[in-house]
Formats: C-alpha cells, sequence, structure tokens
C-alpha cells in the first residue's frame, strides 16, 4: 500500500519484525494482542517513513475474517493475503475507490480512538469497507491467481519464509531459490511477477526496514544493529540506510529514537 509518499509493502507470508512487532499464525492472523479481549482492535498512527521500504506482511484480524473457517475467511481473505502477484497494494487520493478506502481508514481509525456508544461497528464497518474495495478492484487479478499461476504462489511464499526467517545470515540468490526448488532464473522471475524487485533489492530493502525498528524502539549500538540485520560492513549498511531513508543510522536515531519520543 502506498500512502502519499510513504511505501508500505504488505507482502505475503510470515515475518518477524522487530520493534513494531507482528506475530502471525500459520494463517496469518496477527496473534499479537490489541484493544480489549472482547473487543481486539486498537487505533495506532505511525510515521511511516521511518520504514524505508516499509516490508510489512499481509495478515488479518478476526474483526474483518470472522472465525476461523468462515465463508467470509475462505471466500473474501484468505484468497487476497496468499496472492502472490498483489505484493502491494497502492492506495491514492486521486483514484475514486482509493481515496474512498482512505477515508475508510481514517473512520475506523477515529471511531476507535473515540469510543463512543457503537464505535465498535462503525469500526468493523470501516475495516470491512477497505477489504470490500480491495476485493472487488483486484478481482482480475485474484481470478488471474487462481488459474494461471498455482505453482508460482507457492513457490514465492516459500521463498519470502526463507528470507524473512534468514535474514540475519548471509543470503545469496541461489539460497533464496533452493526454498522454493528452483533455479536462480525462475526465482527471479517470480520475484519480478510476484514483488516487481530482484530478490537481493528486496532483501536489502528488508534488512534496512529492521534495522530502522532497533534503531527508534531499542538503545542497541549502531554497530551491533549493522551485525543484527545481516549487514557485514558497517560502511555498506551506513550507504544502504541512506539509500532508502535519506539520512544516516545515526542521524535517523536521533530523530526518531527512543530519547526523541520521550522528549515529545
Amino acid at each position: 500500500m502506498f500512502l502519499e509518499r510513504y511505501e508500505i509493502i504488505f507482502a505475503p507470508g510470515q515475518r518477524e519484525v522487530t520493534g513494531h512487532e507482528i506475530i502471525l499464525a500459520s494463517d496469518s492472523r496477527e496473534l499479537s494482542d490489541h484493544g480489549t479481549p472482547m473487543f481486539p482492535c486498537g487505533a495506532y498512527i505511525v510515521d511511516l517513513s521511518r520504514f524505508g521500504g516499509g516490508i510489512l506482511p499481509w495478515h488479518h484480524h478476526e474483526i474483518v475474517s470472522g472465525a476461523a473457517g468462515s465463508v467470509l475467511q475462505q471466500h473474501n481473505v484468505r484468497p487476497l493475503i496468499s496472492c502472490g502477484t498483489l505484493a502491494w497494494i497502492p492506495l491514492r487520493s486521486e483514484n475514486a475507490w482509493e481515496l474512498e478506502a482512505l477515508k475508510s481508514f481514517k473512520k475506523a481509525h477515529d471511531a476507535c480512538g473515540a469510543e463512543e456508544f457503537g464505535y465498535e461497528l462503525a469500526v468493523r464497518e470501516g475495516l470491512s469497507r477497505i477489504w470490500l474495495l480491495i476485493v472487488q478492484n483486484m478481482k482480475t487479478a485474484l481470478e488471474r491467481e487462481k488459474q494461471e499461476r498455482p505453482a508460482d504462489t507457492g513457490r514465492i511464499k516459500a521463498m519470502l519464509g526463507y528470507l524473512y526467517r534468514h535474514y540475519r545470515e548471509p543470503l545469496t540468490i541461489r539460497d533464496i531459490a533452493a526454498a522454493a526448488n528452483v533455479g536462480e532464473r525462475e526465482c527471479l522471475s517470480c520475484f519480478a511477477e510476484a514483488i516487481g524487485a530482484p530478490p537481493m533489492l528486496y532483501l536489502l530493502k528488508y534488512r534496512v526496514s529492521v534495522s530502522a525498528c532497533l534503531l527508534a524502539e531499542t538503545d542497541t549500538p549502531i554497530i551491533e544493529i549493522c551485525g543484527l540485520t545481516g549487514f557485514d560492513d558497517p560502511s555498506y549498511f551506513s550507504k544502504s540506510f541512506k539509500r532508502f531513508l535519506g539520512v544516516t543510522p545515526s542521524g535517523y536515531r536521533k530523530k526518531y529514537g527512543s530519547d526523541h519520543r520521550n522528549t515529545r
């Protein structure tokens, strides 16, 4: 999803997010607690520029999908979150349905924050409206995915899953391709079709995204974050970080780190 000039990539499959943690079940349902047990939904404002590549996994909540195995989940939620050809969905105010979705986001967020009588229904209405708009307008891609490339969906999910689990380690295209039992050329083709970027660029953006969270949410020394996120060269880490975020790791921490948040 793109919001204004910031990019969030909702990628299929499961991954670990350090800092802003999203813990998923095998069916891509989020397990992290939000709101209350009776109404597990929370409203948050996040500066999207803090994520660089902004890589977040496709995931869903029962507030939209209903109980596991429900018709809503099977017919409307699962096909979308497992669609390998929808690596991201742009939402821009220039397009009518995308603008409507953005307004529904704000409506749900405001209702959740106000907690006025009946707000739970308003939140669910807004979120369901967003999902309906996406499903309706992504119908062609969803049908094509189902009919034409079922094998590629499994392959890209396997490769992304491997990447998310092993991003801290030295990785090559061969390593990523082996996760799906395909050759390097097929790996490149799958990423081009589903993600729109080569696997090593995607990996680089993912590492920068995780490092940004660590810089903002922890006091871990920058040199340690470099190693924790798969960079073996501090100079290359700094160069890559600035490439995607426009600022050095130290400058980013100064702007978004815990000391900055506590003084606002």
